[in-house]
């Protein structure tokens, strides 16, 4: 074990017992790998939440010592309901719902079969595959390519015009725009590079791996919000659903009005979409769950359609947010990267950025060195969690900082369908229905391996182990809302912290959202249908916590992303967009970032 002890892994296994209550055919939990798989998850997670899920298990099993399977469950159901208790309870029983069905005899025996997705990538990306970009040792300054410094302890100082900070959404556009207009460009990224060789197409597994915490982040406020960051190169967009909303027409007119942001993005958006490849999810592929929605948005006459999504050669593994095993997807970490490191640019990786200023930027790495970036021009884009941190850190920016954040909150309700669905066969995110955008509720599409619905089922005991027999009959959908509500971003012990307190006419949103859901499954034929509480809500979506404003009084950057107050520092990423878009952002960010390369190009 890489962090519990004998003991936390038995107490970890009872909990596990009585959250899961497996029965023949499937295993028992001591039969499967569960507790390993969430000491994987703890070791991945930050060391305050490491120490906090320790402490808990511990005082929990002075509780279920010496209880049997029904009397555990008993306790675990009076925890869950006590104020103080429930919401830790509620992430160790998630945990351990995901560490039992994230094992792989158990994913075999519900019908998802991990190991023939991966084997099929292996198939799929041979027969397109181009030679893999080679990346140089540490030890050499190269023309362009990935360096990892990770292990590396020394110091180090290289020279460039432009310095990237982050390679997501914002920065790898940022960085090959510049690079192949010639300019000499630097990325520093706190992850790694990933080989879609490495993926499992199993999301206990690659979220240790992929994303920031071990996905572990959350909001602080009412209620807490859970809030999934990629971690990588490539950024969120390696673990996103893929989905492409330019910006809508409503969203610009505000920002004309409300911000002075007088924005020409149509031909931006046409580079972007042809450099991503971005095309209409075909019905065949969609997947069943996808249909099931259609049936029922059509029997209710309510509006949606077909995604578009930035992919090459999909063939529906259906694990889009956990690593693409076919390399289908083409986030920025297989098409804008590479291009910016054809085009001379170099990425280091496992490196921290620190100090930021008119020299350029210092870093650390991890394995205690140093990496400084000697550029005339820094481009920060960290994301909306990160950058404000950064730049505050560093004294840059205005009272605006680290303010305005909005979520864009999600939720999913599931289903029981008569047909079998298999959801994690197709496109996950393949639908949507925009019915009620007007109203700020947008409904999309969701879906995952058994892993990943264990740990979202609105239920427990036998009524959770039934369902999960049922998976493959199981539908899934889910909304998110264009939020009103703003947070901030603060720091804490040099770690981001997020105040979000959800608005009363936010929550009225949810609660209408999930309404809608109800009826869409209805008309769809549900057998039953599991609507969430209310308050239990996820985002992916963080925007405007350094928002462009043309006032400087009232947004942190000007028209072209500069920060108020400086000449050589900018911001691409989701925190530079002015307002909750009601769309999914990746590509309004990205062109963003294309609309900035053009302007620093000109300048």
């Amino acid at each position: 074990m890489k962090v519990l002890s004998p003991r936390e892994a038995a107490i970890f296994a009872s909990l596990a017992d009585a959250v899961a209550m497996p029965e023949p055919p499937l295993p028992p939990v001591r039969g499967t790998d569960a507790v390993e798989g969430f000491d994987a998850w703890l070791a991945a997670a930050p060391r305050e939440n490491r120490a906090a899920v320790r402490a808990s298990l511990l005082g929990l099993g002075t509780r279920l010592r010496g209880r049997d399977r029904s009397e555990r469950v008993a306790i675990l159901r009076a925890l869950e309901g006590t104020p103080g208790a429930a919401p830790l309870m509620e992430a160790l029983r998630a945990a351990a719902a995901a560490a039992y069905y994230g094992d792989d005899a158990v994913l075999r025996r519900l019908g998802y079969d991990a190991a023939e997705r991966v084997r099929r990538g292996d198939v799929l990306r041979a027969a397109k595959a181009t030679p893999p970009e080679a990346a140089p040792p540490a030890a050499v300054s190269p023309a362009g390519g990935v360096v990892d410094l990770s292990g590396f302890s020394g110091r180090r100082t290289v020279h460039a015009d432009v310095a990237v900070i982050g390679s997501g959404a914002g920065g790898a556009v940022v960085a090959k725009e510049l690079a192949e207009a010639g300019a000499r460009v630097v990325i520093v990224e706190e992850g790694v590079a990933h080989d879609a060789a490495e993926f499992t197409a199993r999301p206990r597994d690659m979220l240790p791996r992929l994303y920031r915490d071990a996905a572990q982040h959350a909001t602080i406020g009412r209620p807490p919000i859970l809030l999934p960051l990629g971690k990588a190169v490539g950024g969120t967009t390696l673990v996103n659903s893929g989905t492409c909303f330019r910006t809508p027409d409503r969203v610009l007119a505000r920002w004309r009005e409300e911000f002075g942001l007088d924005l020409d993005l149509a031909p931006h958006f046409e580079r972007v979409e042809r450099e991503l490849n971005v095309v209409r999810v075909p019905p065949e592929l969609a997947g069943a769950n996808a249909h099931v929605a259609r049936r029922g948005a059509e029997a209710l006459g309510w509006s949606g359609g077909f995604v578009e999504r930035n992919v090459r050669g999909c063939a529906g593994s259906g694990v889009c947010a956990f690593g693409c095993p076919t390399n289908a997807k083409q986030h920025v970490g297989v098409t804008y990267i590479p291009k910016a490191h054809a085009a001379g640019a170099t990425t280091y990786t496992g490196v921290t950025a620190r100090r930021i200023g008119r020299g350029g930027v210092e870093a650390t790495t991890g394995g205690g060195g140093r990496l400084g970036v000697e550029a005339e021009r820094i481009v920060v884009a960290a994301g909306a969690i990160h950058t404000p941190a950064l730049l505050a850190r560093n004294r840059l920016g205005n009272r605006n900082l680290g303010r305005h954040l909005s979520l864009h909150p999600a939720t999913a309700a599931f289903a029981v369908m008569p047909e079998v669905i298999d959801m994690a066969r197709g496109v996950p995110q393949s639908y949507f229905i925009d019915e009620f955008a007007s109203e700020g509720i947008m409904l999309e599409g969701i879906a995952g391996p058994p892993d990943y619905v264990a740990m979202g089922l609105p239920v427990a005991g036998e009524r959770h182990r039934e369902l999960m027999e049922d998976y493959r009959h199981l539908a899934q959908f889910g909304l998110m809302i264009s939020d009103d509500t703003r947070g901030r971003v603060h720091s804490l012990g040099g770690r981001p912290v997020v105040r979000y307190d959800l608005t009363e006419t936010d929550a009225a949103r949810v609660r209408t959202g999930l309404q809608r859901l109800d009826e869409l499954f209805r008309a769809a034929g549900a057998t039953s249908v599991l609507l969430p509480p209310a308050h239990k809500l996820i985002a992916f979506h963080p925007l405007g916590s350094a928002r462009m404003d043309a006032r400087p009084g009232h947004g942190v950057l000007d028209a072209h992303q500069r920060v108020h107050g400086t000449d050589n520092v900018y911001v691409c990423d989701g925190s530079a967009v002015p307002s909750s878009l009601g769309v999914n952002p990746q590509i309004t960010i990205m062109t963003l970032a294309t609309r900035l390369a053009a302007h620093l190009c000109r300048s």
